[in-house]
């Protein structure tokens, strides 16, 4: 989970920076300076943090560790000037696809100088479970693996994203400029990556079936009793061998898998393993992949209202409003019901397995996890609350009934939540298609002027030598396009907007005379 949130931070901290477009000044030593200094701090914050007066627990200081990355990572993009030497020196602004690449090299440069000390971290835990630690170029390429494929499914996107706004039929027709259309293709295309996480996950975590035995006969046993078809019971063979996880995956039928880490393998029993396998299968059979589904469509719908509101804000206070807003929802909305889900499905495991046996599995958890087993985390309970939770549910079937009523006035919420945001993202459809053609116009006109303005900046500057920078008869090819379509536009909407379309009008005539 760690490398997955630096990860989805660090492509986060891209496109923003990508999109704000921050003037620090470019300075090449600072950045070499960094690749030191980042490695130095992570060693320093060991040898305190490890000390007999202030202990972390190694959860914490993976957190620290992602925490630590992504402001270094911040720092190169805005006040080292990473950015501006990007987009402005090497003119790469304007090329979502080409820039992004280029925005994410510094990312990826911090995490190969900190590549042995991770490492090094992974080793001293393995043996302090009395393990055997992967070889170094094993676990690097199990890790290049788990990482490079977000990033390469999000660098797909921007391409493909990138040539498709392009397109003339979605300009004429001002859906490049319409929030709703950004919002349901947003939509469409985060199902179509769910339905297709099952793939891309083997691609990251590669597993193999688990072996033909005993164990695998009563999963099986197990999973024909409730009906159920799972495209695969795999193992992975994960990068530091001794994590002990499972996960159920797959939204559609024909799709869903169960897998299990080796740690698991090695350090439980096969009746525990039978209680975790009930866990997921547990997690399918309640569908609880399709509430997750929606709780995110219901988060992207929303946006469109929201950025309605947000209209006229200033860009920062915007901003923050959108980050305390995603904060709140999936931090504490998606937290809360998460793990509620997570309960019930502790619930549903106990029905299919035992509660003798699926009892004994969070005992011999808690005994594994050590002091973890009394943190809560940010989608599971603890496992103490569980274990709780199972006994208190066991003794009283009025606690069992109560919250069953709960977990299904949970998914009417959801989809209440579902309804509520598909009415305010039709409302701002119904908006768009109620405003004048000449507002259309002239909302792109002024798209197209501020990318104008951008790349008469880079114009202006002396062309660089670098192969890798963009030639300037590219840049000028799409600056004098952009003054064409501002042009075409402003005369749609002089009608309407007359005082504005002058405005306007005068800076487009300001870079002419520059030009």
């Amino acid at each position: 989970m760690a490398p997955l949130l630096c990860v989805l931070g660090t492509i986060g901290l891209a496109t923003t920076a990508e999109l704000l477009l921050p003037g620090g000044t470019p300075r090449p030593l600072a950045w070499c300076a960094v690749l030191v200094a980042l490695p130095a701090s992570v060693v320093a914050l060991h040898s305190v943090t490890r000390g007999p007066r202030l202990r972390i627990s190694a959860q914490r200081l993976r957190a620290i560790h992602g925490v630590l990355f992504l402001g270094t990572y911040f720092g190169v993009l805005c006040p080292l000037g990473w950015t501006r030497w990007v987009l402005i020196e090497l003119r790469w602004y304007g090329v979502p696809f080409f820039s992004l690449i280029f925005l994410l090299l510094p990312a990826m440069a911090l995490s190969l100088s900190l590549a042995p000390l991770l490492f090094w971290t992974q080793e001293r835990t393995a043996s302090s479970m009395q393990q055997r630690a992967p070889s170094f170029r094993r676990w690097f390429l199990r890790s290049v693996g788990l990482v490079s494929v977000p990033l390469g499914v999000f660098c797909g996107v921007v391409f493909v994203a990138s040539y498709l706004w392009e397109l003339p039929l979605l300009t004429r027709a001002g859906l490049t400029v319409s929030k709703s259309f950004e919002v349901a293709s947003a939509v469409v295309l985060f199902l179509l990556l769910f339905a297709a996480s099952p793939f891309l996950i083997q691609l990251a975590w590669p597993a193999r079936e688990l072996a033909p035995g005993a164990l695998r006969d009563r999963l099986e046993a197990l999973t024909r009793r409730l009906r159920m078809r799972l495209r695969t019971i795999g193992v992975c063979d994960d990068r530091t061998r001794y994590s002990i996880n499972a996960c159920a995956v797959g939204l559609l039928p024909g799709t869903r898998s169960v897998l299990f880490t080796q740690g698991l393998r090695d350090h439980l029993t096969d009746d525990d393993i039978i209680a975790v396998f009930s866990h997921e299968l547990a997690h399918l059979k309640r569908r609880h992949l399709v509430s997750y589904a929606l709780l995110a469509t219901v988060f992207l719908l929303s946006l469109a209202p929201f950025e309605r509101v947000c209209e006229g804000m200033h860009t920062w206070i915007a901003g923050g409003l959108f980050a305390a807003y995603a904060l709140v929802y999936w931090g504490f909305i998606f937290g809360f019901i998460s793990r509620r889900l997570e309960l019930e499905a502790d619930l549903t495991a106990v029905d299919m397995s035992g509660f003798n046996r699926y009892a004994t599995l969070l005992k011999k958890m808690s005994v594994l996890l050590g002091p973890r087993a009394k943190r809560a985390g940010w989608r599971h309970a603890s496992v103490e609350r569980r274990l709780a939770f199972l006994h208190a549910t066991a003794d009283s079937p009025e606690v069992r009934l109560s919250f069953v009523r709960t977990a299904r006035r949970l998914r009417t919420g959801i989809h209440l939540l579902l309804v509520l945001a598909l009415g305010g993202w039709l409302g701002s459809v119904v908006t768009e298609f109620r405003a004048p053609q000449g507002a259309v116009a002239l909302e792109r006109a002024q798209r197209a002027l501020e990318e104008a303005v951008v790349f008469h900046t880079l114009l202006e500057r002396p062309a660089s030598a670098r192969w890798f920078t963009r030639g300037p008869e590219r840049v000028q090819a799409t600056y004098h396009a952009l003054m064409e379509r501002t042009t075409t536009d402003l005369e749609l909407a002089a009608g309407d907007f007359p005082h504005e379309t002058e405005r306007l009008r005068g800076i487009l005539e300001g870079l002419g005379e520059k030009e």
